[in-house]
């Protein structure tokens, strides 16, 4: 016998589904605040320590309203994809008028904490928040300009850190982030593209429609390329930088864990794994390794200078 929903059950079960159209997961993205201050070696600092979570905490307000209103400008196309169908705002459980209200709620928070931090940092997040809403609207349907405006969405997340927190901002630094961030996008879209080929989705399923207009060889190409200047990028920072800050033999060593890593990214991406590339990035033993490596050699660099 089927027992009635008490009266709480649909608020709570709203709830839930209005956090999960936050996409609570993808908050990882906004660690990159605290990239500036890391690689300074001021991340520990009490006062730069407390801005990095206060800013950290308005960029995943920032990225969820944008999250929200993409959607919702989406959600037609949703409806037609086997698993984005089951997104609380293609499936209905949320409504559009909430999501929209909660997404200018949440616009107003980031805006706000970040200025609290530092004046030029609202500002950033500002033009963070117009980029994703015009990425939303209409440039992710522009070839080649959408990969580099969600890459841009990367570096700002970096540069907004490094402003706030009074960083000076190297430009090897922030070309690793420009890199990096291309190599990611590139190989979502190279997994979205082998997933298609594979017939695993019906053609006319809801696929970013600007898929039609890359092919596997571009996407490969654009991805091997970051990747080359990633890693050309990090070298000229430690050479240049890094080796100036701390262990200058750990530092240097520090470039063969994040080679192998960026290597091992491209080898996960060839292999279709990059769809959801915070899945790729913590699921693959090697790659944590690496990772871990990189993390490892790096901060007692950094320790070292203390």
């Amino acid at each position: 016998m089927a027992v009635a929903p008490t009266p709480a059950a649909a608020p709570a079960r709203g709830a839930r589904a209005l956090l999960q159209a936050l996409r609570p997961k993808q908050w990882a993205k906004n660690t990159l605040v605290g990239a500036a201050p890391l690689a300074a070696g001021q991340i520990l600092s009490f006062g730069t320590a407390g801005r990095v979570l206060l800013l950290f905490v308005a960029l995943s307000c920032a990225s969820s309203a944008g999250y929200l209103v993409n959607d919702v400008r989406d959600r037609d196309y949703d409806r037609a994809h086997p698993r984005k169908r089951l997104r609380p705002i293609a499936s209905g459980a949320v409504s559009v008028p909430v999501a929209l209200a909660t997404a200018a709620g949440l616009a107003l928070t980031a805006l706000s904490l970040a200025t609290a931090c530092a004046v030029k940092a609202g500002w950033l997040t500002g033009g963070y928040l117009a980029l994703t809403l015009v990425y939303s609207l209409w440039l992710k349907r522009v070839p080649g300009v959408e990969m580099v405006i969600v890459s841009a969405g990367f570096l700002l997340r970096a540069v907004v850190g490094g402003v706030a927190t009074g960083t000076a901002l190297s430009e090897w630094f922030l070309a690793v982030i420009c890199a990096a961030s291309l190599l990611v996008v590139s190989g979502k879209r190279v997994a979205e593209m082998r997933r298609l080929d594979g017939a695993e989705v019906a053609p006319d399923a809801a696929q970013r429609g600007v898929l039609n207009s890359y092919s596997a060889g571009y996407l490969r190409a654009v991805a091997s390329m970051a990747a080359a200047i990633a890693i050309a990028a990090y070298i000229a920072w430690v050479m240049l930088v890094g080796m100036r800050r701390g262990s200058s033999v750990l530092t240097a060593a520090s470039v063969a864990p994040l080679t192998a890593a960026v290597g091992r990214y491209l080898h996960v991406v060839n292999a279709g794994g990059g769809e959801s590339p915070e899945d790729a990035l913590l699921d693959d033993k090697a790659m944590l390794a690496f990772g871990a490596g990189w993390l490892l050699l790096f901060g007692a660099s950094l320790a070292s200078a203390l």
